[in-house]
This record gives C-alpha cells, sequence and structure tokens, in this order.
C-alpha cells in the first residue's frame, strides 16, 4: 500500500535522524495525509518526528548535503540543472507543505476535542518555529485548506 511505501522510505532515508522510524504506523501515515484524525498525543508525536525527519532529508537534499545522499539521489545533472535555480523556492515549498501538515494535524485534532493531541502539536509546531506561519489565522488556515479545495 501506499502507507508502506511511506514507512519503507522512512525507514531506508530517515531512521538515524530520530531513531523513530520503526514506530511509524500506517494510522499515523493516513493523520499525516489527512484521511485520518490524531488519536493520542503520542500520535501526534510520531507524525510530527516523521515530518521533521522528511523536512530535514528534503532540505538536506536540496542543499545538497551528503548526508542526505543528493548526490545518488538526485544525481549531479538533475541537482544542476534543476534544485540550483530554483533552491530557495524549494527550501520555501518543502517547509511551507511541512509546516501546512502540522497545522492541519493541530487544527483537526482541536477541532474534535482531542485537546491533548492538538496541544502537543501546537507545542512542537511553535517548538520547532513556525515555517511561515506568523500568526493563529494562517495556523487556521494551514489546517483547513486542504478541505476547501476538494
Amino acid at each position: 500500500s501506499s502507507f508502506a511505501g511511506v514507512r519503507r522510505f522512512l525507514a531506508r532515508h530517515c531512521v538515524g535522524r530520530d531513531g523513530q522510524a520503526d514506530e511509524f504506523t500506517d494510522e499515523d501515515c493516513a493523520v499525516m495525509w489527512g484521511s485520518q484524525q490524531a488519536s493520542s498525543a503520542e500520535q501526534a508525536r510520531r507524525v510530527s518526528r516523521a515530518l521533521d525527519a522528511m523536512e530535514a532529508l528534503f532540505l538536506g537534499l536540496v542543499d545538497g548535503h551528503a548526508e542526505a545522499g543528493a548526490e545518488d539521489i538526485l544525481g549531479g545533472g538533475f541537482r544542476a540543472d534543476f534544485v540550483l535555480a530554483r533552491k530557495s523556492a524549494l527550501r520555501e515549498n518543502i517547509s511551507s507543505s511541512c509546516s501546512k501538515l502540522r497545522g492541519m494535524v493541530t487544527v483537526q485534532s482541536l477541532a474534535a476535542g482531542d485537546v491533548d493531541s492538538g496541544v502537543e502539536m501546537m507545542k512542537l509546531l511553535l517548538k520547532g518555529g513556525d515555517g511561515g506561519l506568523k500568526s493563529l489565522g494562517a495556523l487556521i488556515n494551514a489546517g483547513f485548506s486542504g478541505q476547501t479545495e476538494r
């Protein structure tokens, strides 16, 4: 399934960044994709750790860090032809996407009355920087933007 593919990707490319890739479940992936709501504060933490690990990996790829496997995954030609000219925009897109996902999980948890998960995500969101979310209004919009596009 797609969820299993995400778990394999995390285990292969992100393990060691936080040591938690093996704990990521299909339900966690469903939360991250917005098809399910976080059921506990621990699940919110796992989703947040997975987002942190993926964000670090993709930013490392854009920046060309060897530990991210930039040359192996992107290849020198592709990186030179596509990535370098768009580096700033790619970094912003990656960070913004991860922030929107964090915001979505936060708002859904709080709206569903799951204060523990919502508060946990809010703490993790604020602790890690806001990645472009400058106000409560932006946080709320991040949580509901995908729902208005459907």
